[in-house]
């Protein structure tokens, strides 16, 4: 039977029909998932404006209760989540366990311990006419009913990411799926049954067209847009939420640069860098693929970073051997090696393993394109793959202007041992994250980007201010 719908409480046979999804790693079927009308989504959208008032009315406490619960009731399905999620996005074993499950229920599980004063901030009191005082707080109310579009990457992850806080903070939810993985995320649809969630607070629509987002984003009953994806459909969802003046939540492309400077430790600029490849096959918004190293460096850097990729193993996700499994699907992986020729063919030296790829399945080998040129494609454009450009400077505000020489502005990196030096750096970079002798993020730090990388932040309590409009209350005393 294919995989239902969730709307207004209830599990709904999708009117126009299904779709297969693909395990990336095999080209064999997976399941069939649900097409939803332009009449579902509607009703979708209309079941969590009926719902929201009741909802963000709801106490604190029974809002985080439920919420919480839902991640609890994965649990108890883990091992049969932990595999669909495997078997629909291509994650190798242990990414699929951490990044795609368990970490998406802590992102469900983390609210636990809010009050009501976390979403209220008392301002200092002003003196005003005839010696009265004026007193204001910001209260933090819910945006109303919020759309939350997932992308093809983390799927599971990235919908409890933004469903956790959009609904303990009192908003409903239309959340709508990537149209190549959408099993898991619709698997979520069970647990807010199982829990208790009040009809209408959680609606799940998808569909292989776009014509579901298109539908979803410009819904009236709509006041909040989050998407998480590509910079080309979040600016053509900026622009249809803001015929509305819809609220945007948009965490888009990137091009990360990493810096490496002439007294960096190169195990961990190294460790960082192999992540390009290791993780989720370069699949990753915040992937340190713009190499830009100092000079006196950079033959030393390349040759431990041609040594990694080669050491990469490419294979089966579910073996426990590979380092580097498939791309999400044939279309993508088509567009990652396209990048690949067009580096080599403008010049680029191309490092990557001589092991041919497994006959079946969308995989790009880990690659290295060595001595680039910042003019070229493959340095200005986001690849989403395991694909790695380096270059070098000879000074800082070179270093600095070769990062910047870019539409994104989402995560860079710094290595080198003089911190204070990295700290000023830092703040010259037009990025909206910058990790020092790491590539780990802060889980409470705000996240997002400047330019082409999208618009707000979320993270920590920062999330909370995402998915609430501040509402100032004045008095006098």
């Amino acid at each position: 039977m294919p995989v239902p719908l969730y709307v207004d409480g209830a599990f709904v046979e999708p009117e126009d029909g299904t779709y297969a999804v693909v395990n990336p790693a095999t080209e064999e079927l997976v399941d069939h998932a649900p097409e939803a009308s332009a009449s579902q989504v509607a009703a979708a959208t209309a079941a969590a404006a009926r719902a929201q008032p009741s909802w963000a009315a709801m106490p604190l406490a029974e809002r985080t209760s439920l919420v919480a619960a839902m991640a609890g009731h994965l649990v108890d399905r883990s091992d049969e989540l932990v595999a669909l999620v495997q078997a629909e996005t291509g994650a190798v074993s242990w990414l699929a366990e951490t990044q795609q499950f368990r970490m998406a229920l802590s992102y469900l599980s983390k609210w636990t311990s809010l009050e009501p004063r976390d979403f209220l901030q008392a301002l200092l009191p002003t003196a005003g006419p005839g010696h009265r005082l004026t007193g204001a707080v910001v209260n933090r109310a819910p945006a109303g009913v919020v759309a939350c579009i997932t992308p093809f990457n983390f799927p599971l992850l990235t919908s409890c990411a933004m469903i956790g806080p959009a609904l303990v903070s009192g908003n409903a939810v239309v959340l709508k799926p990537a149209p190549a993985n959408p099993l898991a995320v619709l698997a979520l649809a069970r647990a807010a049954d199982a829990v208790g969630l009040p009809p209408g607070v959680l609606n799940i629509v998808g569909g292989s067209s776009a014509r579901v987002g298109v539908d979803l984003v410009a819904s009236p009953d709509v006041h909040m847009v989050s998407f998480t994806g590509s910079t080309a459909v979040g600016a053509q969802i900026a622009s249809v939420a803001g015929r509305d003046m819809k609220r945007t939540l948009l965490e888009l492309g990137g091009k990360g640069a990493v810096l490496v400077f002439e007294d960096a430790d190169l195990d961990l600029a190294v460790a960082g860098i192999e992540t390009t490849w290791t993780r989720h096959a370069g699949q990753v918004c915040t992937a340190p693929t713009r190499v830009i190293a100092h000079a006196s460096r950079y033959a030393e850097l390349l040759g431990r970073l041609e040594e990694r990729a080669k050491a990469q193993v490419v294979g089966s996700p579910s073996d426990p051997t590979t380092t580097v499994g498939p791309l999400t699907t044939g279309a993508h992986r088509d567009r990652v090696a396209s990048y690949v020729e067009g580096a080599g063919a403008e010049g680029g030296r191309i490092v990557a393993p001589a092991t041919p790829l497994p006959d079946r399945g969308y995989y790009v080998a880990p690659t290295l394109v060595a001595d680039a040129d910042p003019g070229m494609r493959i340095v200005r454009e986001e690849v989403f793959g395991p694909v790695v450009a380096a270059m070098s400077f000879r000074h800082d505000e070179e270093a600095i202007a070769l990062a910047n020489a870019s539409s994104y502005g989402l995560h860079d990196y710094l290595f080198s041992q003089d911190t204070s030096r990295m700290f000023d750096l830092a703040q010259q970079l037009r990025t909206g994250y910058v990790s020092v002798n790491t590539v780990a993020r802060s889980p409470e730090a705000p996240f997002g980007g400047f330019g082409a990388s999208g618009l707000g932040r979320d993270g920590g309590l920062f999330s909370l201010q995402a998915f609430t409009e501040p509402q100032s209350i004045v008095w006098q005393a």
